[in-house]
């Protein structure tokens, strides 16, 4: 699929190198103003219908990726659209997260006796 979307992505840039060649063109009368606007129209139409197709790839594509992501990924993945780059936007969170994790709250240690030392000492219970 990823083929098919570059591929697609070059005819809508050589569509684009037309429009732009095309309006470059000096005309002199009204009949080749005529001729230069329809062209236009007609690329335009083009552009449009390659660009509406390489967005409805772009979410097939998606909906076939994200079932296997994990859940940091999915997450990114559902809250942005199509055009982000997933790889970017998620090492901006991973950064982000790492630098949370470097500021941990000290870890409070379980005491293993909860009798006095006193009593500990002298291997007594109170109540013995």
């Amino acid at each position: 699929m990823i083929l098919h979307q570059t591929q697609l992505a070059a005819g809508i840039s050589a569509i684009g190198k037309a429009v732009s060649q095309v309006v470059k063109i000096k005309t002199v009368d009204n009949s080749e103003k005529e001729i230069r606007l329809e062209a236009v129209k007609a690329l335009n139409d083009a552009g449009r219908l390659l660009t509406d197709l390489q967005f409805k790839l772009s979410l097939a594509r998606r909906a076939h990726i994200t079932p296997t992501l994990n859940f940091l990924m999915k997450t990114i993945a559902d809250q942005n659209p199509v055009g982000v780059l997933l790889v970017e936007a998620s090492k901006s969170i991973s950064k982000v997260g790492k630098e949370l994790r470097k500021e941990k709250p000290p870890i409070l240690s379980r005491k293993k006796h909860t009798l006095p030392i006193a009593l500990r000492l002298t291997n007594r219970t109170p109540g013995l």
